[in-house]
Parts: structure tokens; sequence; C-alpha cells
């Protein structure tokens, strides 16, 4: 189980009857409708076009967007051993950091939109695949 900040589930990652991921929402319309994602809770209805009227200020619509799913050697050896660690890099941000080292991921693409199923399978690929 994958919870919010306020222990508010976000996805039930357990197995299904089939071994694999249960399917679910991400996150559920109780924390995008009106937003509260971020400790910014914009208000924003995410899952409505363009806001509901009000711009999300993360400028991200309901549907997560992925950049990257794989390992990453930018932290300490010592920390990720010879074979890195495994990241998930997702587009958007609300921080607006003017010292943000991701900005082109954070601030200037789209992303690749994802369903959690489909990001759970990416993860579980990379893990398989570099052992990370």
């Amino acid at each position: 189980m994958v919870l919010y900040g306020d222990r508010t589930p976000i996805a039930d990652l357990s197995p299904g009857a089939d071994g694999g991921a249960r399917q679910s929402s991400f996150p559920p319309a109780a924390c995008y409708d009106p937003c509260t994602l971020c400790p910014r809770r914009c208000g924003s209805f995410r899952s409505l076009p363009f806001g509901g009227g009000k711009a999300p200020y993360c400028g991200q619509p309901s549907t997560p967007r992925v950049a990257y799913v794989g390992p990453h050697f930018g932290e300490e050896p010592p920390l990720t051993g010879t074979r890195g660690s495994g990241t998930v890099f997702f587009f958007g941000c609300s921080l607006r950091c003017s010292y943000c080292q991701n900005y082109q991921i954070a601030h200037r693409s789209s992303g690749t939109p994802v369903t959690v199923r489909e990001l759970f399978d990416r993860v579980a690929r990379m893990i398989e695949d570099y052992g990370v």
C-alpha cells in the first residue's frame, strides 16, 4: 500500500488474483479534486480539463508523467554500490527551487503518461534487469 502524507491510500500494489499488482487509481480523486497532493494545496480540479478553471500550480494532469525509470549513478558509490540505485524521475514539480538540478525534467518537458500498473511493471522490470 502506498500512502499519501496524511495516510490516505494512493495505490494498492499488493498482489491481485493473477499474482500481479492490483490496478488502482493514482492518486485517489480525494487527493486531486481539489488537489492537495503537495504542500501548496492549490485546490485545482486536476481530473477536469484546465483544472476546472483553476490551473494546478505544478501544471500536472491527474495522470503521473514519467521521464525515466532505471539505474541511477549520480549518488555516492559507497551508498549505491557498482550497480547504482533504482530511480524514477517524474515530470513536474511545485517547488520552483532556484537551484534545481533537474530543471529540464521538472519544468520543461511533457513526459510520458503512465498508469499505476505501467509504472509498477517498469519498476519491477528495472529491478529484474539491473538488480537495483
